[in-house]
């Protein structure tokens, strides 16, 4: 998924419905996890999440960069001269498993470890639904609490102006 605001920038969410037990152990680079043959002792290597959003992020900016209207979201300033004018940022959403059992996974001491700063997690989604103002400010103001926006850097209010979400359309 991607996220657009205006105040914020973009942010790419890599979202797994995993459950604290699908994790079994990993690196930087690979996650291994439980596959439908576990009770044969099988596992199933796949993209460390924070590897998979990253990789998407960069495609995003590519794609951007070269589309034909790029023009209008390409900083000209000449400190930041080539370089979209929004912020992007990444972070994982798991939508089974809390902060506690993240935390107190072993994985969180190897390698693999999944950082709380990049991540939304079962009981914050659950905050934030439960919340009875679930409007665009509301879940921006929840990306703020959960320290996403500052991934996000800061858009000056004259790109905060400049809405490209008809390029997004397009592309």
């Amino acid at each position: 998924f991607i996220v657009f605001s205006p105040r914020l920038g973009m942010l790419v969410l890599e979202v797994k419905a995993w459950n604290i037990t699908t994790i079994i152990d990993g690196d930087q680079n690979d996650i291994h996890i439980k596959s439908r043959h576990e009770h044969l002792g099988e596992f199933k290597s796949v993209t460390h999440p924070i590897r998979q959003a990253n990789n998407y992020l960069y495609l995003l900016r590519d794609t951007l960069l070269k589309h034909k209207l790029s023009k209008e979201i390409v900083n000209e300033d000449e400190r930041y001269k080539g370089r979209l004018l929004y912020p992007l940022a990444i972070a994982v959403v798991f939508t089974n498993i809390t902060k506690q059992q993240l935390n107190s996974h072993s994985i969180q001491q190897s390698t693999a470890r999944i950082s709380n700063e990049r991540t939304l997690l079962k009981d914050e989604i659950d905050d934030l639904l439960n919340n009875q103002d679930i409007s665009n400010m509301a879940f921006e103001q929840k990306l703020r609490q959960l320290k996403l926006s500052s991934l996000f850097g800061v858009v000056s209010n004259s790109n905060a102006n400049q809405s490209p979400f008809l390029l997004l359309h397009e592309i």
